[in-house]
């Protein structure tokens, strides 16, 4: 594998595991003197811990690091490190180590739209028959948050044709990328109240934390992504999409949100639904490669949205393989990335 020159960084990109432990430290209000002393090394290991990202050399020395936040949210309800936080940022250290990274990325290689239509995985095809069977808005997300499959109710949700030269680009097939751009019907949908997505942010949360996201920060996929969505949204003027990502990459939302609320507007209404990803589903390809494919169904909370939703069933299956005519949608298939899996 050649060496490549990095990619551009921005800043809701985390290149390493120091800069992320510095945003949660910093959100904490702690010093990096406070934390060289919880963990009883010098300041200058900590500062070079988070400027470059060199791992420490023990990694009891990491865990105290991690304990120096937990000991500080504390006195901050409204930061909590809980048990599952800690064990995600026990998870993360190992995630961080190069050979990981490498494992992560070539995990991730795996992935593509057009094993989705793979009619001899078990697996997938009852992933798809539930899909067919949801009497509410549901699609397939695999763990960098792109839209493999989902039911015609989704469209009519949002009140978009599947025709529309919109879902011929790549960000109508991500969980993200769809809320930014002002062409898109999920996002006139989103902020039609006060002109702002009021439930951005922990859908953000859930996706990163819930979703395990996390895990893969450090990989290629996950910083050309990254780099793509905070681009796009400057472009797009979004500004929520920078703002949430520095309180989720800080650990300062609440967690134990386990369904997304969502206000959607539809016709002269506001729904509100709930979003709730399911169980994730690992499907073994006939290669060698494995996609853990996530459920995630839009559902009605109250009458008025249940009454709404009774009437956008729709058994139709859209696949995003069948709308990337020329294999650019999916992270693995960008220019960016081309060269990690061909060096």
């Amino acid at each position: 594998m050649t060496e490549r020159a990095p990619l551009p960084e921005t800043p809701a990109i985390i290149s390493h595991l120091g800069e992320l432990l510095r945003r949660a430290r910093q959100a904490r209000g702690l010093s990096q003197a406070d934390i060289a002393r919880a963990c009883g090394v010098h300041r200058s290991t900590i500062l070079h811990f988070e400027e470059h990202g060199q791992l420490f050399r023990l990694r009891e020395t990491y865990l105290r690091y991690v304990q120096a936040l937990e000991a500080a949210s504390v006195g901050s309800p409204d930061l909590p490190i809980n048990p599952s936080r800690r064990a995600l940022l026990h998870d993360l250290f190992d995630h961080a180590q190069r050979p990981r990274i490498a494992q992560d990325e070539a995990h991730l290689a795996a992935i593509s739209f057009g094993a989705t239509r793979d009619s001899n995985a078990p697996a997938l095809c009852a992933l798809l028959d539930d899909l067919q069977r949801q009497p509410f808005p549901a699609a397939l997300f695999d763990e960098l948050g792109f839209a493999h499959a989902l039911n015609g109710a989704v469209f009519k949700l949002f009140g978009a044709n599947p025709a529309d030269p919109y879902y011929q680009t790549w960000e109508a097939w991500h969980a993200f990328a769809t809320k930014l751009p002002r062409a898109s019907p999920v996002r006139r949908s989103y902020t039609a109240f006060e002109n702002a997505d009021l439930f951005f942010t922990a859908a953000l949360y859930q996706f990163v934390e819930r979703m395990h996201a996390y895990r893969y920060l450090f990989t290629r996929q996950m910083r050309a992504l990254q780099a793509r969505l905070a681009a796009l949204a400057r472009r797009e003027r979004y500004p929520s999409y920078e703002a949430g990502w520095r309180l989720v990459s800080a650990l300062q939302v609440i967690p134990g949100i386990d369904e997304a609320l969502r206000l959607v507007r539809f016709e002269d209404d506001y729904l509100l639904l709930s979003i709730a990803p399911q169980l994730p589903c690992r499907v073994q390809l006939r290669g060698n490669g494995v996609i853990w494919y996530t459920p995630v169904i839009w559902r009605p909370q109250g009458a008025l949205s249940e009454q709404a939703l009774a009437s956008f069933q729709d058994s139709r299956l859209f696949f995003a393989a069948d709308f990337d005519r020329h294999n650019a949608f999916h992270v693995n298939a960008w220019p960016e990335l081309r060269e990690l899996w061909h060096g």
